[in-house]
């Protein structure tokens, strides 16, 4: 029987407030636009020091070398690079904000700010690092309080376009769509080719339902800016709501073919185009670079779980779900999948009967926890039908305990037999071959 498990897709319309995921950045020789933060874009705009240009080579190179390294997995190495950079030039807002980046790639939150607000002593416009501090607001569950700092810092220099830049990431990721519109307007009008501005509004437009219109822009901004991983998540986003599914597998496979790789949610989409497809280890594999990415990553660890089941690593599934709910205790998407994975799969260790109690069990918390169920839950029908698998085992359990022996205490042949023809054996479902997208 074909489960319709819950695969979590996360939805890139701000990328960097509420959903981490960042990217280390390195300098580049064209004067294009910074990358907001949170989108996953390893070229930033090189860092003017008209004082000093050999100190700006020297430490441009630091920061391209820390990338190469944190792009081979070396991060303590370039977290080294990074810190030399900085020391070369304190104005180099770009290395404190990868500083950031690798903290939060190892799950340290307030190490993270730290070296964000670090990036704003050195350069107060740098609105990448604008958009990281709120996007750790916003994880933390303070979404207002993201959106009053960076409107706080466009107030001090209100005509940057970073900064605005910025307060329109985070307004998109509250779901403000319009407002994101209108201002990314502006902003366009005053510099055309500014690709931030570009992502913003291709989010916005996308929020609106107007997909054909994301996709144009997002052409657009790749012509300006090919090397950024998260207008090809976009891209790919749109092309899955226009039904262009072979066009969304493409443009997320360029992206983690990037250098530096891509964002924890690109990672994430990629592995639920692989799990639909019937590749569970290859989504096994997407769904750790993802939480290599952020370790943290609710969705990911959920979505990890359901691509071992795939698998049929029963055990090692069970865990990495259960990690998820002890992470998140009322999350009804960990539940819900606990229920399958009980429902479904053979846990060592476990009788018949206790498994699916277990998945009585969490299915009954579900429902409890379940704000809102999409159209058509089938979790009513998996409870009935595990209480009737229930039933069925425990009669097959009572007709073995009255079963005649034999003369060496085994079981007379013909009542088991009798026993398998009357049904009293439970069916067992298969493992499903693929997976619905919430």
């Amino acid at each position: 029987m074909k489960r319709q498990r819950r695969l979590l897709v996360i939805a890139l319309l701000a990328t960097s407030a509420g959903c981490g995921g960042r990217q280390p950045t390195t300098s580049t020789s064209t004067a294009t636009p910074a990358a907001t933060a949170g989108d996953g874009n390893t070229a930033i705009r090189k860092q003017q020091v008209d004082a000093k240009p050999e100190i700006e080579r020297r430490a441009a190179s630091l920061l391209e070398e820390g990338r190469q390294r944190a792009a081979s997995g070396d991060i303590e190495g370039a977290r080294g690079k990074f810190r030399d950079a900085a020391g070369e030039d304190p104005k180099f807002a770009e290395a404190w904000y990868n500083i950031g980046v690798l903290e939060e790639w190892q799950g340290r939150g307030d190490g993270a700010r730290q070296a964000y607000e670090q990036a704003l002593t050195a350069r107060a416009d740098f609105g990448p690092a604008v958009a990281a501090i709120a996007s750790l607001l916003i994880r933390a569950g303070d979404a207002p309080g993201a959106l009053r700092f960076a409107e706080g810092q466009l107030a001090k220099a209100p005509e940057s376009n970073a900064l605005r830049n910025a307060v329109n990431t985070v307004r998109l990721a509250m779901g403000r769509a319009d407002d994101v519109v209108t201002d990314s307007k502006q902003v366009l009008r005053r510099d055309e080719k500014n690709v931030d501005a570009m992502r913003n509004l291709a989010g916005a437009y996308a929020h609106q339902g107007k997909f054909e219109l994301a996709v144009a822009i997002l052409t657009n901004a790749l012509a300006l800016e090919p090397e950024d991983p998260s207008l090809l998540g976009r891209m790919a986003l749109a092309h899955l709501k226009l039904g262009e599914r072979p066009k969304a597998r493409a443009a997320l496979e360029k992206a983690i073919a990037l250098p530096g790789g891509a964002t924890a949610e690109i990672y994430n989409n990629l592995g639920l185009v692989y799990h639909e497809a019937g590749d569970f280890a290859g989504a096994e594999d997407l769904f750790r670079k993802a939480l290599a990415r952020w370790p943290g990553m609710l969705p990911a660890r959920i979505n990890l779980g359901n691509a071992l089941k795939g698998q049929q690593k029963y055990a090692e599934a069970d865990a990495v779900l259960r990690d998820a709910l002890q992470q998140s205790p009322r999350s009804a998407d960990a539940l819900y999948n606990l229920g399958i994975l009980y429902l479904d799969g053979q846990i060592p260790g476990m009788e018949a009967v206790a498994r699916l109690e277990r998945a009585l069990a969490y299915f009954e918390q579900y429902r409890q926890v379940a704000s809102s169920r999409p159209a058509g839950d089938p979790v009513e029908q998996y409870v009935a039908e595990a209480q009737k698998r229930i039933d069925v085992e425990t009669k097959k359990a009572a007709q073995a305990r009255q079963a005649p022996k034999g003369p060496e205490g085994g079981e007379a042949k013909g009542d088991g037999d009798a026993a398998a023809k009357d049904g009293a054996a439970p069916a067992q479902a298969g493992v499903d071959p693929g997976g619905e997208e919430k």
